[in-house]
Order: structure tokens, then sequence, then C-alpha cells
């Protein structure tokens, strides 16, 4: 399949699984859910899904990643899907929990994929696990948030979520908006995506085709057990400043769409500038979503296609 600029998009049949392929019990006494998808015994890469969402995202590379012989496992994070919610978690404790999944799968290495909001928790695994991280591969990814928590070219949505999760006087709000957050997510995550769709710009249009169905199933199993998780993580993004990017020495790979109106390429940007070793790919007429349909490919084989 190829979008309306002639260039290729991920176009294999995505089966989408009823349930987590498997569950993990932490140390803490936590579950972590996850799912597998392409390679049973290939080499593993640990996909960090977005925000909203769960592990099941990754279900839009597994065909994919079965013919480039990787085992893709995505994982729903604390408060998410199956995962058991943790108060007071930190996007740097997610390392922690990581290696105790790792652990239990026997991955003595892996790759990490963090797309959109599951950047950061790729970059954290960076800094706190650099002896068993292979590669580090960021795709539409959330970098640091401005001082003023506001983002030139970020949907206004998005930008009020930001804004209030940095305010403490807001956290009632919040909490209180998250029946309603449930409902939507749960009842009508096709018009999520449809006003995805009718935003971005004509390549991710062309890539929410694709993978649109995959996206809202993630949605709704993402809050299956309420959205307490997702207001939580919220406020997590609001306040993260990156401060502790100087200290990643891992290589990392980011790949980030120019026209993208979700998470804006200006964050991008200043992750780049912090990161120690980081090669940034950016793609002048992609947006958020078009970025994972035309070049995943290349971030599961950690190469490929160049940006500018």
């Amino acid at each position: 399949m190829q979008d309306s600029n002639g260039a290729p998009v991920i176009a294999d049949p995505v089966l989408i699984p009823p349930a987590p392929s498997g569950t993990t019990r932490l140390p803490d006494g936590r579950t972590l859910a996850w799912y597998r998808f392409g390679a049973p015994s290939g080499e593993p890469v640990l996909y960090f899904h977005g925000f909203p969402g769960s592990g099941l995202e990754a279900a839009w590379a597994g065909p994919l990643a079965a013919r480039l012989g990787v085992q893709l496992i995505g994982i729903d994070r604390p408060g998410y899907g199956d995962s058991t919610f943790q108060g007071g978690r930190t996007i740097l404790g997610w390392a922690d929990d990581v290696a105790d999944l790792a652990d239990a799968l026997a991955f003595d290495t892996f790759g990490v994929v963090g797309m959109s909001g599951g950047g950061p928790y790729a970059l954290a695994c960076a800094l706190r696990l650099p002896a068993r991280v292979t590669t580090v591969q960021v795709v539409s990814g959330l970098g640091p948030v401005s001082p003023r928590g506001l983002e030139p070219g970020m949907a206004r949505f998005n930008q009020l979520g930001l804004w209030l999760g940095r305010r403490s006087w807001t956290g009632w709000l919040l909490q209180a908006g998250r029946p309603l957050v449930h409902h939507v997510l749960t009842r009508y995550p096709e018009r999520i995506v449809a006003r995805l769709r009718a935003q971005g710009p004509p390549r991710d249009r062309d890539a929410l085709d694709a993978l649109g169905p995959v996206l809202q199933e993630s949605f709704r199993r993402g809050v299956r057990a309420g959205a307490r998780g997702m207001v939580a993580e919220a406020g997590l993004f609001a306040r993260f400043s990156g401060r502790w990017l100087a200290e990643v020495t891992t290589p990392v790979e980011w790949w980030h769409g120019e026209r993208d109106h979700v998470v804006p390429v200006s964050m991008a940007r200043r992750a780049a500038r912090v990161l120690p070793d980081c090669r940034p790919r950016f793609f002048p007429e992609d947006g958020h979503f078009s970025v994972v349909a035309r070049q995943m490919e290349a971030v599961l084989g950690d190469g490929g296609s160049e940006g500018v």
C-alpha cells in the first residue's frame, strides 16, 4: 500500500488479539501485562505505547516484526490495560519494571522503541539500563516540556492538558474528569481517531487509514480498568523537564515528522540538543502517525531511510 505521495505505508493485515499474551508478577506484587508479536524466538524489542493506549498498540508492527525476525513485546504501563496501577510512580522508575519483566522473559539484552508518550520511557531505560539496552528508538516522541508548559504547533487540547498538569491546584479537576475520559475512550475511540485524522497533514490521514483500527482498540483497552493510570501519567508528562537527558550515554535514534501537531518537532529538537549521543531524523512532510507507517521497518531494522 502507498500513501498519497507514493510512499510505502504499513499495510499488512493485523490480527488484534483478544487479550494480552501474558502477565508478569513484579517483586512488589504488582502485575505487568504484555503482548507478544512478530517472531516468537526472535531478537527482543520492547515497545512502549503512546498516550493514551496499551501494549496492544505494537500490533500494527506485528507482521513487519515477523518478517524481520524481531520478537516485539508491547507492554501495558502501570494503570493501563491489565497492568496494576502504581501510585507515585516516576518515568525513571519504569526502567526497574522493564528490568524485572526482561528477567522474567529471560531477555539478557533487548532493544526499546518508544512511540509518542512512550518516548520518555525509552530514554529512561537508556539511562538506567545501559548494559542491557542494545538499541533506543524514539518515534514521534514526547520531549522535554517548555517551562511555561506551552508548545507552539501543538494541538490546543494537548497544550491545555500540559498547562493544567503543571499546576497543583488543577489536580482535583483532572481527577474529576476521570469518568468522562473513561467513557469517551471506551465508547467513542473511533471519534478520537477521526479527529486526529481530520486535523493531521495528508500523510497522517493516509497512515490512520491503515493504523486506525489498532489505535482505536488500544485506546479502548488502555482504560479497561478506568482512567486512573492515564490521569496520573498526564501529570508526569506535564512536568517532564528532561534534566537527566544529559546523562544518557546510550546512542539514541529519534524519528520525527516536522508536521506533527500532536507532539511538535520542537520537542524533539530540544531533546536532541541535550542528549549526548542522538541521531535525529526529521521528515518535512510527515506528521505524528505517518512516521510510524512509513519508517517502522527502518526503526525495527535499526537504520534505513534518511530524514533531513
